[in-house]
Order: C-alpha cells, then structure tokens, then sequence
C-alpha cells in the first residue's frame, strides 16, 4: 500500500499559472526564452505603423544624377549657340541635348518615386494580436525591407518599359526626326508631304527604326557637317532610346569631354565623373544607361528598425503563462513524511473517537431495550 501512495506523489504532476501585469520588454523576452508555448500577452494595440519603428531610404544615388551633366547649363552647351533656332537642321549636339534634358527628368523622377513608395510603406500597419519576439520581428522586417528593395525599381522598369513600347508602336516622328523623316514631292503647284524612317547602316549593319527600337549609330555630325564618334554616346530613333544604349564613359575623359565641346563649339571646361566614387554599377564606365535608369540610379539603401518602439507601442497589459512540473524527489518524500506524520498523530485520536461513540450508542441502545412481559390465561 506504502508503495502505492509512493508511485502516485512520485509520478504525478503539478500545473502552476500566473499572470503579471503590464511586463516590460525585459520581462516579456524573459518570459518568451522560458514558456514560449504556454504565453499569452496580448497587445493593448494590435495594429502598429510602420512609420514607428521603420526607417528605409536610398543612402546614395549614382553621382551622374548630381553631377553638372544633369543641369540646364550642360544641355544648353550640347544643344549648340549656332542656329539653335532651326529645329530642322540635322544636328546631333541637339539630339544628345534632349537626350541628357531626359536624363535629367529621369533622375527626377526616380526619387519622386522612391519617395512615393517610401510615404507608402510608412503608412502600412503591422498588425499582430500578440507582441512578436525580437527574432520574428526581425525576421519580418527584414522580408518586407528586402521585398520593398526588390519591387520599387521593377515596378518603375515595368512602367517605363510600357511607355517606351507604347511610343515605338505608335511611331509618332520626334521634332528632330530622329525616327522619321518629313519627305516633301512637288508637282506644279502641289506639294506632297510624306514620311519615311530613318534608317542606320554602320558597320555593315542595316537596322530601321520602323520595325526596331533599337537602332542607334555613333556618328555623330555637327552644324558643320563634321562627323564624329565620342566613346559610349549614340543617337537613337527616339532619345529615350538613344539615352537608354548609351554609357557614361565619355563623362569619365577629361580628354573626351574637350571633344565634346569642341563639337558642339563651346569653350567650356567639364569636369568629368569621379572614378574614385565607388559604384554597384560596373564597369563602372561601360555600364548602358538603361541599366541605371531601371535600378533608379540607386547605389545603395539604408535601413533601421527598432523593436523597443514596436513593443512599446503593441504595450501587453498583462501576460499569462503556465508550467508543467513532476513531483521531484524532495516533494514526494515531504509529502509521504507529511502524510504519514499526519496519519501518526491523527490515525489514533480518529480510532478512539469512533471507538468512543460506538460504546456510547452500544450502551444508549442496551439501556432503551425492554424485556415484553407474558401473559397467560
């Protein structure tokens, strides 16, 4: 019997619960490393935004997008101080003109849009019923940063790429006739106005710009009917296009940017791109400019996030949790000293108190019974 009681106390268990009160960030992550499983706090606010403990930004663009190249005064020198006028004149300095006032657009644009996405990721709320740990939190975080930094440029590709498309397609002629030249046929007195692509055939290669976006030619000519190539630059059907295929090499070359001047007849001195500014983009001179254009002229991001301001914010009132314990050694062998101690003392004064009462009710009972009398006739 002893050992029955024995194996009972031994091998039952014991389940413990609290709860504590508005736990601070300390206690809960404490808590968390013990009863992760049989926690509960939940958040006195269950939608947290973004914009309280998240902080994502581009922590540099390209230095082209800073640079003396994407100014007016850069334009105004390719666009050239001879017959600046006469839209109609072939020259190139003009094209590469509006090509760079793209440029310039484009790096506007791209961190207009950054910051869009920015402002939107702000507002989002992170919505969760109980406070996550500092491991799951960073672990989201760090897919929603990681996601942001892949999206934002490609949907600004994806839409960049549709306006160009759409532009091809539509095959309307630039006001330099870059893709399209005006044709005019006189008869008498009659004038006949008509269209024709432009076509480009360097280097043995023939490609025109009615059935493709993608003809470009490097020889440049000027009001003077110079030609001349300038390493990376070429003109396309449309200057998007002629920006997109062309490299920053030339800005690199002090030499080429001389050329440059000299071409479109400015005394100007440029100052050429820094080489010792580290780049992503490499070749650092080689790279086409549509490559810089579809990851938004970003070099690198930047990003923090902060836990405390999370918690602080998500605020428990209180956090319930629960153990599972088995008997240890020192608890059974307490509780069978305990029982049999109280059995020692109690088991005696139990046995002659019922003893007691039995005599009592065995002699009220004998004192109550009476013996009949008989009667006989």
């Amino acid at each position: 019997m002893l050992l029955i009681v024995i194996n009972v106390i031994a091998f039952n268990v014991s389940v413990y619960s609290f709860t504590i009160p508005f736990p601070s960030e300390s206690t809960f992550e404490s808590l968390q490393r013990k009863y992760s499983f049989k926690l509960s706090c939940p958040c006195s606010q269950t939608a947290v935004s973004f914009s309280k403990f998240l902080s994502i930004e581009p922590n540099a663009y390209h230095q082209i997008c800073s640079s003396d190249f994407v100014s007016f005064n850069f334009s105004k020198i390719l666009w050239g101080s001879d017959g600046s006028h006469m839209y109609f004149i072939p020259m190139d300095g003009k094209v590469l003109s509006t090509q760079f006032r793209l440029l310039v657009d484009l790096c506007s644009l791209a961190k207009s849009t950054v910051e869009e996405r920015i402002r939107t990721l702000s507002a989002r709320e992170l919505v969760t019923l109980e406070p996550l740990s500092r491991r799951s939190f960073n672990d989201q975080i760090h897919s929603i940063v990681s996601n942001f930094i892949r999206e934002t440029p490609r949907d600004f590709r994806r839409t960049h790429q549709y306006v160009n498309d759409m532009l091809h397609a539509n095959q309307f002629q630039t006001f330099l006739s870059t893709n399209w030249n005006l044709v005019t046929t006189s008869v008498g007195k009659l004038h006949k106005f008509s269209t024709s692509p432009v076509s480009v055939n360097e280097s043995g290669q023939f490609c025109s710009c009615e059935t493709s976006s993608t003809c470009t030619r490097s020889k440049l000519k000027n009001i003077k009917n110079n030609q001349s190539t300038f390493v990376g630059l070429v003109v396309g059907c449309l200057p998007v296009h002629g920006l997109r295929l062309s490299t920053l090499e030339c800005f690199y070359s002090s030499g080429c940017l001389k050329a440059l001047a000299i071409f479109v007849n400015s005394s100007l001195v440029l100052s050429p791109l820094k080489r010792s500014i580290p780049s992503r983009f490499t070749p650092i001179s080689s790279t086409p400019i549509g490559t810089l254009i579809d990851e938004l002229f970003i070099e690198s991001w930047q990003n923090s996030s902060n836990y405390s301001s999370y918690y602080l914010i998500c605020a428990p009132s209180n956090c319930r949790y629960t153990y599972v314990e088995r008997n240890g050694f020192v608890y059974t062998l307490t509780t069978i000293l305990g029982l049999y101690g109280g059995l020692t003392e109690g088991l005696p004064i139990v046995i002659w108190g019922s003893l007691r009462v039995y005599w009592n009710i065995r002699e009220r009972i004998k004192r109550h019974r009476r013996i009949a009398p008989i009667n006989s006739d």
